[in-house]
């Protein structure tokens, strides 16, 4: 006679079913938290693009005082002090302190010799206002370009380059306009 075999199961067989338990629990709180952070990722999104439209969108309603905020906030980081001024219809003005020539232009600049080996040649006066001319021209083309990214409505930009030259014989700071 044939005896009726009972199944018992071993604790590894309970540890292994646990573990795929686990495994299913944990890759559908992975997919439901993913799907929270996507949503969450997008919400912000929808308010980040909603803001800077607002504010592209003043700049066509002629709201100077924002669009000269907006501006400076974007011209705040350049390497010459840039300031906007002021915007009459589609027309802004921009202000650039640029700094001395003794602060941009070095000098020397490395060169190499006949026999290949690395030396520093010294800069003629001429080179050297060659050199901060390209700056400060650079400096004014990315004021530009900064300017009509960031406010696109604005057709024209008036710039005035100026430099600081020292103190006058009454101890004021004496300022030059070297561009227009």
């Amino acid at each position: 006679m044939r005896s009726a075999m009972t199944y018992s199961p071993t604790h590894e067989h309970l540890q292994r079913a646990a573990r795929t338990q686990a495994k299913q629990c944990a890759a559908g709180w992975t997919d439901a938290e993913v799907q929270r952070l996507w949503t969450a990722a997008c919400e912000q999104q929808a308010q980040l693009r909603q803001y800077f439209d607002y504010r592209r969108g003043i700049a066509h309603y002629e709201r100077p005082d924002v669009v000269l905020e907006t501006l400076n906030l974007a011209l705040e980081d350049n390497e010459a002090r840039t300031l906007a001024r002021g915007i009459a219809g589609a027309e802004t003005s921009i202000v650039i302190l640029a700094p001395s020539v003794d602060q941009v232009v070095p000098e020397q600049m490395p060169t190499t010799t006949q026999a290949g080996n690395l030396s520093f040649m010294k800069l003629s006066q001429h080179d050297r206002a060659d050199y901060y001319k390209l700056f400060v021209c650079g400096q004014m083309l990315i004021a530009m370009r900064e300017t009509f990214a960031v406010a696109p409505a604005l057709t024209t930009v008036r710039v005035v380059v100026l430099r600081t030259d020292g103190k006058d014989a009454y101890g004021r700071p004496r300022v030059a306009a070297i561009m227009r």
